[in-house]
């Protein structure tokens, strides 16, 4: 599908697309996190259940969702090949709808996150600048395979519980604090890693590359990223036989579809 030819499809966008558009099912790590950082706090939240409540949904519907707006207007181009149903490849959220939500969305985080104090609003300023910094040109950090997922991760785990933490405190977190939120984020990394390979076609051909290209992708989901740097080099299309070695015997799947996706590359997104 056109991507200019369908953003005019229509005037307003439709209510269940901007829905869609903020992922209420990307909600949950956030919101989970903000409240897993306010009971590590040892600060009853009895008496400051307004600050529980106003800071799990910003944490989710508001900061998240204003996330997902971003991510997939900076991407509407590459989302016409991958997914063109989504909500606004498909026209079901016409123009730049989109930009307007994503920015109004961030226009009202800074505003709930300054109700929530000095570390609340300086938390919800570092989480709507990650979200840009992910998605928009020309910072784009979603092309890099290890500082977008990291970024994500950071932001989906370890700054809501550290914000949680520190609002209820009304001050920093204790140090064992900062370093369990820390192994939350990076934990996420990898989740993130793998819902890169969902898009390496559109990828491919807008320049995103976050990993490789596609055949190289299937090691690196195998060995988790961590070939070395000889290993790039001298085998940069990740042949069966270098991912055989690193994979044993879990590799005949991932050859399979490494070898469907170097045979026929417009078959669409892996998973």
């Amino acid at each position: 599908m056109d991507v200019s030819q369908s953003l005019h499809e229509r005037r307003f966008p439709e209510p269940a697309a901007a829905l869609r558009l903020i992922k209420p099912i990307t909600w949950f790590p956030p919101m989970w996190a903000y409240v897993c950082g306010v009971i590590s706090s040892d600060v009853s939240p009895i008496d400051q259940w307004q600050l529980v409540l106003l800071g799990v949904i910003l944490a989710g519907p508001i900061v998240c969702g204003m996330s997902q707006a971003a991510n997939d207007w900076c991407d509407r181009h590459v989302d016409a090949i991958n997914e063109p149903g989504r909500p606004i490849p498909s026209g079901r959220i016409p123009g730049r709808w989109g930009l307007w939500i994503a920015l109004a969305m961030s226009g009202l985080s800074l505003f709930v996150g300054w109700q929530l104090g000095l570390w609340g609003f300086a938390a919800t300023v570092v989480g709507v600048l990650a979200a840009w910094a992910y998605s928009a040109e020309p910072v784009r950090l979603k092309r890099s395979g290890w500082w977008g997922p990291g970024l994500v991760g950071l932001s989906y785990e370890t700054l809501p519980w550290i914000t949680g933490a520190a609002v209820l405190s009304a001050g920093a977190p204790r140090a064992e604090v900062l370093v369990v939120a820390l192994l939350y984020g990076l934990g996420a990394h990898g989740i993130m890693t793998l819902n890169d390979f969902k898009a390496l076609e559109g990828d491919r051909q807008m320049g995103v590359n976050a990993w490789a290209p596609p055949g190289r992708a299937s090691c690196l989901s195998c060995d988790g990223g961590t070939a070395s740097h000889r290993d790039r080099i001298t085998d940069p299309l990740g042949s069966p036989s270098a991912c055989a070695q690193r994979c044993g015997g879990f590799s005949s799947p991932v050859l399979g579809n490494e070898r469907n996706v170097q045979r026929s590359p417009r078959q669409g997104p892996l998973v």
